[in-house]
């Protein structure tokens, strides 16, 4: 069980990195051609209140942004769930002086009363308490001197993930230290101040000197501008005693908070941690809990003798929690040697949530990365309006390195991955010739409609049987619309159903690669074939068939999706006379006991490490290839 805090702790950013928040949320193609502010010193303004304003404007800035989420509302409720992470500022890359703008958790162990906190949300612990829940010190010169220190000091922990214990009374000691340093500035005298040692540089220079560490003109351009704006709005006697009294305030709350720093290394420094158990973090997606395999390796110090994954040199390999406890008791453990706490998986309409690694990147499960890339190829790229099919089929095949059709369990892919696979993707395609989605009118659209537009679009040249999902979309929209009457944003939706039933219907291989993930559920009228046989003997889907061998289709049938989906049931169902065997013994020999399953997955084991330095050296192959056919394709767009 997580526990959240309320809206009291998310504070709307500035109009600039809420701009920049919303670019990294929309499709990679489409954010290309969006202008993005860079100047975020021209853009400080608090723009809580109004941040309807900033995403219309951010709509009709882009007409098909505005067409696929219906409404500045709804955009914005999407944008706000899709900021409110963990370390989401340093993904964002927002100048410092951003205030913190997510809310936390506390985490729950699942087998005792013990809650953690991760220990970034600490920074933004003290900046509730000490500037956000007392208005009257919440002026943007305080803000951002605060987020300047803060940052600071979270910089140490940027390459790692860690969680304390939350012991209530230790939390309660930090707050009545803030409160303490609040009611001593309110009682301690203020000095009146020298008008002449008051302009927007002398007081920049203050400000700068106190900071812990010099920072660069660009990260302090927007103090710069906020003290300039002081004495150009107010009449000078007024602008001199504001700052004044904000000058006293961070000139004492620094070293306060230095001092309650330095007392609390374990809170504020890495590898200081003295929790009396390892902290784990598990995930679910589906119906199995599962752990990264490198947080298991921490908290373990020790190599992870097998997985259930591909071994993937591009992602995060994970584990179940039930593996775990194998393992552990195999070893006279228990999973009690950990302390389990849940992190959710969350999605917006269009994109996951990212997670922060143990070396404090962050990524996102593979599946929806899939997704992201397909729908940044429908709307943004718009490959599949293009005839060149079998450029596309090339594509697939070299993207099986990424999206590892042979994969036998749930992994995560690193940005660093999905950068490359987006930049790659739009340099690849696009013809200039492609057509949006139609506005829809007034009275909204039926079935039949649906089928136009798919023609419209020429998606049927290259998958003739698309329109067959037309009604499935329709009354899936239909059942999840937000207005009385269906808009355009809806037959986005539709036409994106439409698609992505055609793609997994017409590639085996991303077909097998999504239900590999444990995913197919999320593709809305998917007819899986192999989860539908793992419901019928789940004594195999439990223990053998991640092990099994999956007859590869080499091949696209380029006319019939459908008639691809029954070869392709066919030929894993029947497979050679060696496959076939396999598959009726899993059907009817009784479970193997604890020793034949660790006898089976070592050998997986073993058969896969002798191929992991020659997958290695393809995936740099791939990446070099990719780069030249960017560079070739950069040439002929100037030529």
């Amino acid at each position: 069980m997580n526990e959240r805090f309320g809206e009291l702790n998310f504070v709307t950013p500035d109009a600039c990195s809420l701009r920049r928040m919303a670019n990294k949320y929309y499709p990679y193609t489409m954010r290309q051609s969006f202008p993005l502010w860079t100047s975020i010193s021209k853009e400080v303004q608090i723009v809580e209140g109004r941040e309807l304003p900033v995403m219309q404007d951010l709509a009709d800035r882009h007409p098909e942004i505005n067409k696929m989420y219906g409404s500045a509302e709804e955009l914005w409720e999407n944008l706000k769930t899709f900021i409110d992470f963990q370390g989401n500022l340093q993904y964002f890359e927002v100048n410092p002086c951003v205030s913190y703008n997510h809310r936390f958790f506390i985490h729950k162990d699942i087998s005792s009363d013990k809650k953690f906190l991760y220990k970034n949300d600490i920074f933004l612990s003290i900046q509730d308490n000490l500037i956000v829940r007392k208005p009257v010190l919440r002026n943007r010169v305080s803000l951002f001197m605060l987020a300047y220190f803060l940052k600071y000091h979270e910089k140490k922990l940027s390459t790692s993930c860690e969680f304390v214990e939350y012991v209530e009374k230790d939390f309660d000691n930090l707050i009545n230290e803030l409160n303490d340093f609040l009611l001593d500035f309110i009682k301690k005298p203020k000095p009146v101040a020298n008008d002449a040692n008051f302009d927007w540089k002398k007081v920049f220079t203050r400000l700068r000197n106190m900071l812990p560490e010099p920072m660069t003109e660009e990260e302090m351009s927007p103090l710069a501008d906020v003290l300039k704006r002081y004495f150009e709005t107010y009449p000078r006697a007024q602008a001199v005693g504001v700052l004044n009294m904000i000058e006293q305030f961070c000139k004492m709350m620094i070293p306060r908070l230095q001092k309650i720093m330095d007392k609390r290394p374990e809170w504020f420094l890495p590898n200081r941690t003295k929790n009396a158990k390892p902290v784990l973090r598990y995930f679910i997606d589906g119906k199995k809990p599962f752990v990264m395999v490198p947080e298991y390796e921490i908290a373990t110090k020790e190599k992870f003798q097998y997985t259930d994954s591909s071994f993937m040199a591009t992602g995060i390999d994970t584990i179940d929690l039930s593996d775990i406890s194998l393992v552990a008791s195999s070893n006279g453990g228990s999973l009690s040697d950990f302390y389990c706490i849940r992190f959710n998986i969350e999605r917006t309409k269009h994109t996951a949530r990212p997670i922060r690694t143990t070396t404090g990147t962050f990524c996102k499960l593979s599946a929806d990365v899939l997704l992201e890339h397909l729908r940044d190829l429908f709307f943004g790229s718009r490959v599949f309006q293009s005839p060149t099919r079998s450029m596309f089929n090339g594509y697939v095949i070299s993207m099986n390195e990424i999206f590892n059709s042979n994969a036998q369990g749930i992994y995560f892919l690193e940005e660093s991955i999905i950068e490359f696979v987006e930049k790659i993707s739009s340099g690849l395609f696009g013809t200039p010739e492609s057509k949006t989605i139609r506005d829809v009118p007034p009275k909204g659209f039926t079935v039949g409609d649906v089928h136009s537009e798919l023609k419209y679009l020429g998606l049927l040249e290259f998958f003739p049987n698309i329109s067959n999902y037309a009604e499935i979309a329709y009354k899936k929209v239909v059942a999840e619309k937000k207005m009385k009457i269906l808009r355009t944003c809806d037959m986005f939706d539709a036409v994106e159903i439409c698609m992505m039933l055609a793609v997994f219907n017409g590639y085996p291989k991303l077909a097998q690669f999504l239900h590999s993930q444990h995913a197919c559920h999320r593709i809305q009228g998917l007819q899986c074939k192999k989860c539908e046989l793992e419901k019928k003997h789940p004594m195999m889907n439990s223990w053998l068939y991640p092990y099994m061998e999956v007859e590869e289709d080499e091949k696209v049938d380029s006319t019939s999706s459908d008639d691809e989906e029954k070869r392709t049931s066919t030929s894993e169902l029947a497979g050679n006379g060696r496959k076939s065997e396999q598959k009726k013994l899993a059907v009817k020999d009784p479970e193997p006991s604890t020793m034949e399953k660790e006898t089976r997955k070592s050998k997986c084991c073993e058969s896969t490490k002798d191929q992991l330095k020659a997958f290695q050296e393809q995936v740099e192959a791939l990446k070099k290839e990719m780069k030249e056919l960017e560079t070739a394709m950069s040439k002929n767009l100037k030529n």
